[in-house]
């Protein structure tokens, strides 16, 4: 896929992203390796949602992560290989689990709602050392008594979860967007997204952040495991869970928005082609390197 940008909207990109998320801007240390932007660790992928997890794991390793290790919550993983994205690996929810490496947790994406989820996902809560990320079907599980987290985490309902939360109907949500975000924030005591159009995130500070990227071209299956693969990776590389969050949503709506333009139109746009576009939408906020300097190049 073939990629233009015009320098005003370069510019345009950039001025929005150093007021909301500058940390978005810094270019990458040059003596920086794997270990250096993180490790997120995705649980999901109950049986017939295997894909779920795969379009997180992809989205994270394209908005920069280091490694990513997918967890399926069954007893044997699926797959031995992705062939799409090889450099995903993959295992079991209970081996990930037991990888130490693991600094940024995505969790709910296809997981099913069983015992085996919620007790994946009370096992997240203990083991997690950073913030980390509550998606899809672990949303299910958060009025649980048993749940309990010493880090800050971030929740990612659409209006359907967000009225299961709040025990009150899409409708109300969807007519409450504002009021049910900060009820959100203030019952969980965590950064809220709310998806939608015009995607709103919170946190307890007072942080109500709208936001301004994205059509409707973004309501398809998967989209919103992309959204919650670019949080964790932006996490993993040290942004602050708010940051992390409206940049990723910005990111994520900006490039619904990029092929909607392209296409004339914003019908037919599917979870997988949006992280692809993502990635270079922010490199161009970066002040990037020249690459092709070496005298290896000169005889191209």
């Amino acid at each position: 896929m073939m990629f233009s940008l015009n320098q005003q909207h370069i510019d345009q990109m950039r001025q929005f992203a150093q007021k909301y998320f500058p940390c978005l801007l810094q270019a990458r240390p040059a003596y920086g390796h794997k270990g250096t932007f993180g490790t997120v660790g995705i649980l999901g992928g109950a049986s017939g949602m295997v894909g779920a997890p795969l379009l997180a794991g992809s989205a994270a390793l394209l908005m920069g992560c280091g490694k990513v290790l997918v967890g399926f919550n069954q007893k044997t993983s699926p797959l031995q290989v992705y062939e799409k994205q090889p450099e995903l690996m993959l295992r079991t929810a209970v081996d990930v689990l037991a990888n130490p490496q693991i600094n940024t947790w995505l969790i709910g994406c296809g997981l099913g709602k069983d015992k085996t989820a919620l007790a994946l996902l009370q096992q997240v809560m203990l083991k997690a050392k950073s913030s980390f990320v509550i998606d899809a079907d672990a949303l299910y599980f958060m009025n649980d008594e048993s749940l309990n987290s010493l880090q800050t985490f971030i929740i990612t309902p659409h209006a359907a979860e967000a009225a299961h939360l709040l025990r009150t109907s899409s409708s109300w949500v969807d007519s409450h967007r504002i009021e049910t975000v900060q009820m959100l924030t203030k019952r969980y005591r965590c950064i809220t997204v709310l998806k939608g159009k015009n995607t709103l995130v919170a946190d307890e500070n007072g942080l109500l952040f709208t936001n301004p990227s994205g059509n409707v071209g973004l309501a398809s299956a998967g989209t919103g495991d992309t959204l919650a693969g670019m949080i964790a990776s932006l996490l993993a590389q040290d942004l602050t869970p708010q940051e992390a969050s409206m940049a990723a949503v910005w990111l994520h709506g900006l490039a619904a928005d990029f092929l909607a333009e392209r296409m004339k139109g914003n019908i037919g746009i599917y979870a997988s082609e949006l992280p692809e576009v993502a990635r270079y939408l922010r490199n161009q906020l970066v002040d990037q390197p020249t690459f092709f300097n070496s005298g290896c190049f000169l005889s191209l």
